[in-house]
């Protein structure tokens, strides 16, 4: 018989650490796995190898022995796919990994799209900006993007589903022209476009995400 994978998410570090977490309402089985930093213990670790390994442990645990798929929101999918990476050379890969609006990481600073993303974050409503932008959030947010600044995806081989938004929010749509707003990962993955934009995909489009990611586990599984 075969057991149907366990996602488990890892939000990007930069927002409240349970924001891919709306994913986890929809039927089987779901965990997230929290970053250090964001509760009472405002550590955080030294390098992004050290968090890697933590991650890695988190999620072994939240699989309990079963499949497991691992998803990362925004630059939380580099941080999965690092995981996938770790798990892997421990001898225990997971099924898969989705990115969930996730860009390509090695050149963050020249990315025009990466800075129209924040800046479209600081336009949403009050209520949701101020709750993912208090003192906490902000210090770690910034230590964990330390943390992988330098940090480009290995080539594995764990399957990969790249999830992508069908609009752009207004500050993407107001690139220069010529520029793709789209996401792009530079290593193979399948790709998915689900309606909705970068900051709608897990909220109110989170059940067309959840369903764009069960159909493709469905189709490797029976691949």
């Amino acid at each position: 018989m075969t057991r149907r994978p366990t996602p488990s998410s890892t939000p990007s570090p930069h927002t409240a650490p349970h924001k891919g977490c709306r994913l986890c309402r929809s039927p089987g089985d779901r965990g997230c796995v929290e970053y250090p930093g964001f509760g009472a213990d405002p550590a955080v670790p030294d390098d992004h190898r050290t968090l890697v390994r933590m991650l890695a442990e988190s999620a072994r645990r939240t699989a309990a022995g079963r499949p497991l798929v691992l998803l990362g929101f925004c630059v939380g999918g580099g941080v999965a796919h690092a995981v996938a990476g770790q798990l892997t050379a421990d001898g225990e890969p997971p099924a898969g990994v989705v990115l969930i609006e996730t860009h390509d990481p090695r050149h963050p600073q020249r990315d025009e799209r990466l800075l129209a993303l924040i800046q479209g974050g600081a336009a949403r409503p009050a209520e949701e900006y101020l709750a993912l932008a208090d003192d906490t959030r902000v210090l770690a947010g910034g230590a964990y993007l330390r943390l992988f600044e330098h940090w480009h995806p290995e080539p594995m081989e764990v399957p990969a589903l790249l999830v992508r938004a069908t609009q752009p929010t207004a500050q993407l749509a107001a690139l220069p022209a010529g520029l793709d707003w789209r996401p792009h990962w530079p290593l193979p993955a399948d790709t998915v476009d689900v309606p909705g934009d970068h900051f709608t995909l897990l909220t109110e489009h989170a059940d067309a995400v959840a369903a764009a990611i069960r159909h493709w586990l469905g189709g490797r599984s029976h691949g």
